[in-house]
């Protein structure tokens, strides 16, 4: 019994590490103010975002971001091209550009002032759906399912 004991609780205490770490990981961000938030484009100006709008929050480096983008831009000419759709990084602005450029992808990218951590960002792509007054409608931590009825559902209110 103790033999079974001393293996169960380290398991147990790896287990539950395992799951705080992959919610504080894969949570999307709580609270973020989008009426608030100030973004910077890529002639330096700062700008606040309006609504409805789509924003996907990622990095050059994210392999993740570079399959979401494409297949966001592919639905979003299909079936919602006059929504709003931008792209937020916290890098600089040359590494930005270049980004923007190899995807070769027509959303606006921006950058913001501080770290994604500042806003409780740890994972990309992060994406939120936000109705005209800025509210969260929708978001998701990973790839969209952009055919999803939930989805669909979101953006055809929006439209």
């Amino acid at each position: 019994m103790r033999k079974t004991l001393f293996l169960l609780l380290p398991a147990i205490a790896a287990l539950g590490a395992w799951a705080g770490y992959s919610y504080w990981k894969f949570r999307v961000a709580p609270g973020i103010l989008f009426s608030e938030l100030r973004v910077i484009s890529e002639t330096n100006e700062e700008r606040s975002l309006t609504g409805p709008t789509i924003v996907v929050f990622g990095q050059s480096w994210c392999h993740d971001c570079h399959r979401e983008l494409p297949r966001l831009h592919k639905l979003w000419r299909k079936n919602f091209p006059q929504m709003a759709v931008v792209v937020i990084s916290d890098e600089d602005l040359e590494t930005l550009q270049k980004w923007q450029k190899q995807m070769n992808i027509p959303f606006p990218y921006y950058r913001i002032r501080g770290s994604f951590e500042d806003l409780g960002i740890h994972s990309y792509p992060t994406t939120y759906i936000l109705d005209k007054k800025l509210k969260v409608l929708y978001s998701k931590v990973g790839n969209v399912d952009w055919e999803s009825g939930k989805v669909k559902a979101v953006l055809t209110t929006q439209n």
